[in-house]
């Protein structure tokens, strides 16, 4: 039985991940360091918030004590009026900043709210560089002044301004890899002003602890002493501030009397600390993985509106998205005809960004791989409900129009010859629901491409057990009283975790969940845990209607037709395509240049997920690519 400690360190562990998927996190170190940077960023501004009024705070009339400022810095803020514009603008401008960047870093603002997203990080762009350009001008009497500090907050400023304005680019060109890439260093640089206050007070303590011989010292005007010390303080500790314009070495110690003590240690640590807090933020930043891969170097995203498409129902959608992502350049013969182009479809409820992790492009895109993206056109799209191309979620609910594969399979014809401007693929290839519309393609337009790879996949009616869970998922999300015919106002989670039980058990691989889970009580905490990581990501509607868009697939008619060289892989251990059901072998029959593959079960097998481990098939795509090659 489950012991008391597990229930509660499970149900511990389930409400955490309830919160942090809440707001779009799915591993819980990203959440950690969110948490620990974000949280230390916006602290820092809220508390310093209050120093937007000027005069009633930051530099108070009462002046002395009563400032927020530094001692004596008030004086060239409230004297000089380049000063005290410079001051203003770095106030008023990089703390709101601050506060804002914060939100950008949140998942789920920036897929769910993406015109907040939009709009709040122009707002923080704008108020940085004009509190930059404010930090430059107090630069030269900020805690001093000297060259050290000027120096650093050039620096700082350089490489703030020059990430963001890199992260600006890279997001007009639609290259998101690379602007968040550089707006996550923009501002782990701009937290560095943090690091700097903690290193500058532990410097000041350090070097206020010596046995009051020697020390260090910092030049400063009398007229600036005498902001904030009596004229009897200010002659009988500095006889030569008879005349003000002097200047006079004052000792830099947090222990000794005098607030001109304590304003001498921070300004001789203020410049240290800066470089000191700038390399560390600066090397730091690079254990973060946000260095894209090499062959994201050329990643685009597109956006095709069609209007007036038309369903296989007869139902119209005004105007129908399709996202998609292309890596690499286009090339064509001499007739105009293209030679490059792949086309990768994903599966049920997945989009083009699953593709781009190390276990698939990791594999097939860098530098001599097979689908090297130096010699190939990659295109990956988010079909028809999935991605970023329209669901029903996006607003219509229940009243978007329903779509099956062929649908799909037209959308996606759209997409490349009218926006894309392709003509002709070189490979098709797709896993699960993508391995089934890529047996569609093939046999709707023979021609069309070089070779076709379908993955994870049947050519045949979907039926038996396969068609009886995807009923069970439509009934469970429908049969829901909350689900309330599409129209909910929150999510029906109690179908909806019916339908995780069942979309897990299809997905199942018994020989790893075995290993994995070898305990009863493991094997609770592993489905509880499966479900809570999947529960947050999902819309009933876009999944109920993902699930049935499978109704209208029957390649059947379709294999005579097709021409090319096709090489169909599935594993062992499927559960949703099993091998001993013989279809896919039946199947790739009927296909003149046809061949089934099945992947005998491994430690490296991951059932019907096999699809997306590439090192597994990629053997086969090397040898199809080759017997395919146009001659």
């Amino acid at each position: 039985m489950t012991s008391p400690k597990q229930t509660t360190q499970r149900g511990i562990m389930a409400n955490m991940r309830k919160v942090y998927g809440a707001i779009g996190f799915t591993k819980g170190y990203n959440v950690i360091l969110w948490f620990i940077f974000s949280g230390a960023m916006f602290g820092f501004c809220l508390a310093r918030m209050m120093f937007l009024d000027f005069h009633g705070v930051f530099c108070s009339p009462g002046g002395k004590s009563d400032n927020h400022a530094a001692p004596g810095e008030c004086y060239w803020y409230t004297t000089y009026n380049v000063y005290r514009i410079g001051i203003k603008l770095h106030l008023y401008a990089i703390i709101p900043a601050g506060a804002l960047a914060c939100f950008q870093f949140v998942p789920v603002i920036r897929h769910k709210l993406i015109l907040f997203h939009r709009i709040n990080g122009y707002i923080a762009i704008i108020l940085a560089v004009i509190g930059v350009v404010g930090a430059i001008m107090i630069a030269p009497v900020a805690f001093g002044g000297d060259l050290a500090i000027q120096g650093a907050v050039g620096l700082l400023a350089i490489m703030f301004v020059g990430s963001l304005s890199l992260a600006y680019y890279y997001i007009k060109r639609l290259r998101i890899d690379q602007h968040r890439a550089w707006m996550l260093r923009a501002w782990f640089y701009a937290g560095s002003i943090v690091t700097v206050r903690i290193i500058m007070i532990i410097t000041s303590m350090i070097i206020s602890s010596g046995d009051g011989k020697g020390g260090y010292f910092k030049p400063k005007l009398c007229r600036e002493l005498a902001s904030y010390l009596n004229s009897t303080e200010l002659l009988q500790g500095y006889p030569d501030c008879a005349s003000l314009d002097a200047w006079v070495l004052v000792k830099a110690d947090l222990t000794a009397d005098g607030l001109e003590h304590i304003s001498a240690a921070l300004d001789v640590s203020f410049g240290m600390a800066t470089w000191m807090a700038v390399a560390i933020h600066a090397i730091g930043v690079e254990f973060y993985p946000v260095r894209a891969a090499p062959y994201l170097a050329t990643l685009k995203e597109h956006n095709f509106d069609v209007k007036e498409f038309e369903f296989c129902s007869g139902e119209i959608l005004p105007e129908l998205r399709l996202h998609c992502c292309t890596i690499g350049s286009p090339t064509v013969d001499k007739n105009g005809r293209n030679t490059n182009a792949v086309l990768i479809l994903h599966g049920t409820g997945g989009a083009s960004s699953q593709f781009m992790q190390d276990s698939f492009a990791g594999e097939l895109f860098g530098p001599g791989q097979l689908l090297d993206v130096a010699k190939y056109f990659i295109i990956i799209r988010d079909g028809i409900g999935h991605g970023k191309s329209s669901k029903p979620s996006d607003g219509l609910r229940a009243q978007f129009p329903k779509y099956g594969y062929r649908d799909m399979v037209k959308a996606d014809h759209l997409l490349l010859t009218k926006h894309l401007g392709v003509n002709h693929l070189r490979l098709i290839m797709g896993t699960s629901m993508g391995g089934m519309q890529s047996w569609l393609w093939a046999g709707l337009f023979p021609d069309f491409m070089d070779a076709a790879m379908p993955l994870a996949s049947l050519p045949a009616e979907i039926a038996g057990r396969n068609r009886m869970s995807r009923k069970m998922i439509m009934n469970a999300i429908q049969s829901d009283p909350d689900y309330k015919r599409g129209n909910y106002s929150a999510q029906p989670i109690q179908g909806l975790t019916s339908a995780m039980y069942i979309m897990l058990w299809m997905s199942s691989v018994p020989l790893q969940w075995q290993k994995e889970a070898p305990t009863r009580d493991a094997a609770d905490a592993f489905l509880d845990q499966r479900v809570a990581k999947m529960l947050p990501s999902f819309d009933a509607n876009d999944f109920l209607y993902q699930i049935r868009s499978s109704s209208d697939y029957d390649p059947a008619p379709l294999l005579r037709n097709i021409k090319v060289p096709l090489v169909a892989v599935n594993s062992a251990d499927d559960q949703i395509n099993p091998p001993e059901l013989g279809l896919l072998e039946e199947g790739v029959k009927e296909v003149p240049l046809g061949r089934a593959v099945v992947l005998p079960i491994s430690d490296e097998t991951r059932g019907h997920g096999t699809h997306t481990i590439a090192k597994l098939w990629k053997h086969e795509l090397e040898s199809l690519l080759s017997v395919s090659a146009p001659r």
